[in-house]
């Protein structure tokens, strides 16, 4: 069985040491929304293009397969390599890339 970390500590560094142990598995999308809900509120998934611009991978190194980006994104180029979502409009759950140094909520799978 799975472990989902929740953190109210910014992205850089501690989220990335979070979840690569265990490695990223994709949850279903809904899962993610519903807990992320409780806490209204922006939250980094572990989404990055930091290494390459336009290729993006999760912390762990697995690329992207699955996109559920929000219309117009990503717009941020090398400006913006971390990916939040949000759960309070009705955009929840869309995808928006943004500069990592904001100290969001972050959550991961391991």
């Amino acid at each position: 069985m799975s472990e989902t970390i929740f953190s109210s500590e910014s992205v850089s560094g501690r989220m990335e040491e979070a979840c690569r142990p265990g490695g990223h598995q994709e949850r279903r999308r809904s899962d993610i929304c519903q807990l992320v809900m409780r806490v209204k509120n922006y939250v980094w998934i572990g989404l990055t293009d930091s290494v390459s611009e336009g290729t993006w991978k999760w912390v762990d190194d697995t690329p992207l397969t699955t996109k559920y980006w929000n219309s117009g994104e990503p717009n941020g180029g090398r400006a913006e390599n971390c990916v939040y979502f949000y759960s309070w409009s009705s955009d929840t759950g869309a995808w928006w890339d943004y500069d990592c140094s904001y100290q969001y909520r972050w959550i991961c799978e391991k």
